[in-house]
């Protein structure tokens, strides 16, 4: 091969990386299994993207806070659901580990800690895997609302996936 055609298959590589460089960093570096890097994915709350403490143990660079709901409308201005709860966490035990919820609805969950520690609640269910929220007792209370699911058992934990509730949906 003459170095003419070196020098064209060297450009041809050249930009052919470039590309692709630009087109990955566009979209944003991949997210490691079990996150997003869409924010729409991850609930209606600020909380949702901390990422930090998640059940691999990684820990990501928090995104800026989005404001939470006003208390007792939702993001419309309409009254709030009434379904739902608080579920607080201390050491290594949260509660309820129960909560209740009617098909088609929305529910309006908040998050408290009585500890020092930083706590995550997720939702094991894939279909309910865009909310995730990290809160603690310093940050104070965080609340998040969303569609309620289909009839049927949502398990999420608080923490790691051994420390398990239930969402029952009728």
């Amino acid at each position: 091969m003459k170095k003419t055609n070196y020098l064209w298959l060297g450009a041809v590589v050249v930009i052919i990386l470039l590309a692709v460089y630009l087109v990955m960093s566009l979209n944003g570096p991949a997210a490691p299994t079990g996150e997003t890097n869409n924010p729409a994915e991850k609930g209606q709350n600020s909380a949702s993207n901390a990422n930090s403490g998640l059940a691999n143990g990684s820990a990501t660079t928090q995104t800026p806070a989005t404001p939470l709901p006003v208390p007792g409308k939702d993001e419309a201005g309409a009254p709030a659901p009434t379904n739902g709860g608080t579920i607080t966490a201390s050491g290594s035990s949260f509660t309820p580990k129960g909560l209740s919820a009617k098909a088609g609805s929305k529910i309006m969950l908040t998050f408290a800690a009585t500890d020092d520690k930083r706590h995550t609640f997720a939702f094991s269910d894939p279909r309910l895997s865009f909310i995730l929220v990290t809160f603690s007792k310093t940050e104070g209370n965080k609340s998040i609302s969303f569609p309620v699911p289909a009839a049927g058992s949502y398990e999420f934990y608080v923490d790691n996936q051994k420390n398990t509730g239930v969402l029952n949906v009728q």
